[in-house]
Order: structure tokens, then sequence, then C-alpha cells
């Protein structure tokens, strides 16, 4: 363990994002010179956010920004996307009240196209999905992936430019990404419900 936390330490976070994504996905020129910063919001100090953290038992804020959330509805929500050594944490911008929290070990995917879009979908065991736009996109999957190996877990990191994704129990949606003379579209379609099979018991 004390070799594996040397490794991610001496680890540049920018270097390992470029060899991930190298001839998987295309990028923007404005991302190979973003710098990461992680905690924009600076939230470490608010009452609620230490109580919500002690609860939770995180030690750390990694990632903290403002960020655009996808509902199952098909509307764009704004959300504070807090990510600490042990969770991922979905927050209201006005409040930072707490409205969804995820557990980095049951993460199972991070699925995104290979366009150069600010597009990507956290798969999580037993819950629904959670679809983010965020134009700090690079920076959040470093943090994720650093906090996944920290903690000894294993994440699938996928690139396509159609599938599915889970937004409530038995129903998925499709999310295709195309390549335009505009730029890039993005199409989400409804699928319906699947039909549980009838227990012959």
């Amino acid at each position: 363990m004390t070799q594996l936390k040397n490794e991610i330490e001496n680890e540049d976070p920018k270097i390992r994002m470029d060899n991930l994504l190298a001839g998987k996905k295309d990028r923007r020129r404005s991302s190979a010179t973003k710098e990461f910063h992680g905690n924009y919001l600076r939230l470490e100090n608010k009452k609620n956010i230490q109580n919500m953290m002690k609860k939770n038992r995180d030690s750390r804020i990694v990632f903290c920004d403002t960020i655009a959330k996808i509902n199952k509805r098909n509307k764009v929500q704004e959300r504070v996307l807090l990510i600490t050594n042990r969770n991922i944490y979905n927050l209201d911008p006005s409040s930072y009240k707490l409205l969804r929290k995820i557990e980095i070990n049951k993460l199972t995917a991070i699925t995104m196209s290979t366009l150069p879009d600010n597009f990507f979908v956290l798969g999580v065991r037993d819950e629904y999905d959670y679809l983010i736009v965020s134009s700090r996109k690079t920076e959040i999957l470093s943090c994720i992936i650093d906090c996944c190996k920290r903690l000894s877990h294993i994440v699938e990191i996928r690139f396509m430019d159609n599938f599915n994704y889970r937004i409530t129990e038995g129903v998925r949606r499709e999310l295709r990404f195309r390549l335009t003379n505009e730029g890039v579209s993005t199409q989400l379609f409804q699928r319906q419900k699947q039909k549980q099979k009838k227990s012959n018991n």
C-alpha cells in the first residue's frame, strides 16, 4: 500500500490523463493548457459540509466545482459536484444541501464519447447512473481515478459514441454523439421500461 501511495503522489495527473485519452478521445485545444486546481469553491469551512464529511468519514476535498446535471426528465440542472477521498456528492448550488451521495467504491464505469465534448456518465452499482456536463471533465476524471486507485477500486473507462445509461430502475436512455459542421451533436433517446420476467413459481 505504501508503494502504491508513493506512485500516486509522484504521478503528474495531466500526463496521466493525456496518456489515458490519447488515441481514444478527441480534445479541445483549451484542454491542453488548463491547470488542475481541484477545490474551486472552497467549501471546507462551511459547517454543513464539515458535518457531512465527518458523518461519511471523509478526510479531504479532492474536487469541488459547479457542473450541469441532466436529470431523468432531460432537464439541465445546475449542481455542485464535491468529490472527497471516499464519496461523490451532488449538492444544491444555493444552499449546498446534500441531494445525492455516491460512494466511490460503488462506481462501475465512467463512459464518454470519442469526440471533443463535455459529457460523461458515472455508472453506479445498484443505483441510477449520473450524467454530467462540465468543461473540467478531464480534471474530474483524473480526481476520480486517483481516488479509485487509493481505495484499490477498479473502475472501467469506456469510450463510445452510442451508449445506454440507467435513469431509473428498469429504464435506460440512449446517448448518441455525432460530429457535425457546427461541432458535436448530442442526442438523448428514451427507451421503454424493460418488462420484468414473470416467475413460474
